[in-house]
């Protein structure tokens, strides 16, 4: 008979400001770890099936202490993610399982035409262009759902998992400066 460790966690959506952006987040509801016995694959649809209808998205990781011949194929350890009740956000996925957000980094607009200016018509960002705001709370970012301000032209999603950067101007076409000083001379 197959011994295993379960870990289940929980999230409800939510939207929060940061800064200029409002970010669509994954706030953890609960955590919780248990051990069992039996089918893992009966374990992981049961717990899916049963969280799922009072949670947005639910997430069950199983880890394997023991395994039986029938279970030998098996990976040693199996995560998976399933929305609940309120489905999916509009927006496409940045990670494969809910992160932290450890920090939200906004790009500007001026930045980027600064910077081409400067340097021919191409844009190069140093750290410094970049203005970092910290999350409230334990947040989590699954999918790249954001409404900011106009001036805005990036935000940099820093996670527990890796950064992401998501283009929130979707017209964003940039000519070089001299493209635009010919055309006003």
């Amino acid at each position: 008979m197959s011994r295993y460790n379960v870990r289940v966690r929980t999230f409800q959506k939510s939207y929060i400001r940061i800064g200029p952006a409002l970010l669509g987040v994954l706030q953890l509801e609960r955590s919780e770890s248990f051990t069992e016995e039996g089918d893992p694959l009966d374990t992981l649809s049961y717990v899916i099936e049963s969280r799922s209808k009072a949670s947005d998205y639910v997430e069950v990781e199983i880890e394997f202490i023991a395994r039986s011949r029938s279970h030998e194929t098996l990976p040693d350890k199996m995560v998976r993610g399933e929305y609940g009740v309120a489905k999916r956000f509009q927006a496409r996925p940045l990670f494969p399982r809910p992160a932290r957000l450890l920090r939200l980094g906004v790009v500007r607009l001026e930045r980027i035409m600064d910077s081409m200016r400067e340097h021919g018509g191409y844009a190069s960002l140093r750290g410094e262009d970049i203005e970092w705001y910290t999350p409230p709370g334990n947040v989590y970012v699954l999918e790249g759902e954001a409404e900011v301000q106009e001036d805005v032209a990036y935000l940099v999603l820093e996670t527990e998992h890796g950064s992401r950067w998501l283009r929130t101007l979707t017209s964003l076409v940039l000519k070089p400066p001299s493209l635009q000083h010919d055309r006003q001379a």
